[in-house]
C-alpha cells in the first residue's frame, strides 16, 4: 500500500536541510549528508542526499546537482517506496 502523508515538512528549510539545484534551474530542500567512509583500505567521502521524491520525478544518471556550491553528478538514486528518494551523488 502506497503511503498516503504528506512528507514535504521532513524537507523544509530547517536545521536539517539545505537547497540543492537541480538541473541547472529547480532549487530543492533536500537532506545532504556526506558521511566518511572507509573500504577495502580506502577511504573518502560517500555523498548523497535524501529527498522528497515527488520533487525529483525524471531524476537520471548523471544528472546536474549543485550543493553548498559544489557541483555533482546523480551517480545512483534509490526510491524507498514511501515518497523519499536516496540519491548518491558524484563530485565534479
Amino acid at each position: 500500500m502506497a503511503m498516503t502523508e504528506d512528507i514535504s515538512d521532513l524537507f523544509d528549510d530547517n536545521e536539517f536541510s539545505v537547497v540543492a539545484l537541480w538541473k541547472g534551474t529547480t532549487s530543492v530542500n533536500v537532506i545532504y549528508d556526506h558521511e566518511y567512509t572507509e573500504q577495502f583500505g580506502a577511504a573518502g567521502s560517500n555523498p548523497f542526499i535524501t529527498a522528497n521524491a515527488s520533487d525529483f520525478i525524471g531524476v537520471e544518471k548523471g544528472q546536474a546537482l549543485v550543493i553548498e556550491a559544489t557541483n555533482y553528478k546523480v551517480k545512483t538514486f534509490e526510491p524507498d517506496g514511501t515518497g523519499i528518494l536516496r540519491i548518491e551523488l558524484l563530485k565534479v
